[in-house]
């Protein structure tokens, strides 16, 4: 998990449970702990938990630092990546992880976007208008997209742009 008592947090943690409670799974949760949102730190924490000798089928991290600090504490421990590790952000480089075979997945938030909508939010606040999408608190929220092995390259390229 990210920073505790964070928003992010929070939301990409409920979630994520919620989701996969949804889809059917029921889950026994075997190590839960924060690492900040940073990747030294999801190293340090995942190589304590391989010591332990847990089984477990698979990681979700709060963002794709932590996860590429996962796949790091796994290259240095030794240890096959055999299982799905997911991330939340949709960085370049996690993108790139997802293309090499060592992660499986992420959520891309979409900066592109994001940065788009708020331009276009700003520009019609300026002009009286509420924007369209936005709630009371002129909160809007932008579409994500789960990147895949088949959609990894296509995001990470769209970073060049």
């Amino acid at each position: 998990m990210g920073i505790l008592g964070h928003p992010s947090t929070g939301d990409r943690t409920d979630g994520a449970k919620a989701a996969l409670e949804e889809a059917g799974y029921n889950i026994n949760w075997v190590f839960e702990d924060t690492a900040e949102f940073d990747r030294a730190k999801a190293m340090d924490k995942f190589t304590q938990f391989l010591g332990t000798g847990e089984d477990f089928d698979f990681v979700l991290s709060n963002n794709d630092e932590m996860a590429l600090g996962v796949i790091e504490a796994c290259v240095s421990a030794g240890v096959e990546i055999d299982f799905p590790i997911i991330g939340v952000d949709g960085t370049e480089t996690a993108c790139q992880a997802i293309l090499d075979g060592t992660m499986s997945a992420t959520v891309n938030q979409n900066p592109i976007l994001m940065g788009a909508t708020t331009v276009e939010c700003v520009q019609d606040i300026e002009n009286g208008v509420t924007p369209e999408g936005c709630n009371e608190d002129f909160v809007y929220y932008t579409a994500v997209e789960v990147v895949t092995p088949e959609t990894a390259e296509a995001v990470r390229d769209s970073f060049a742009e």
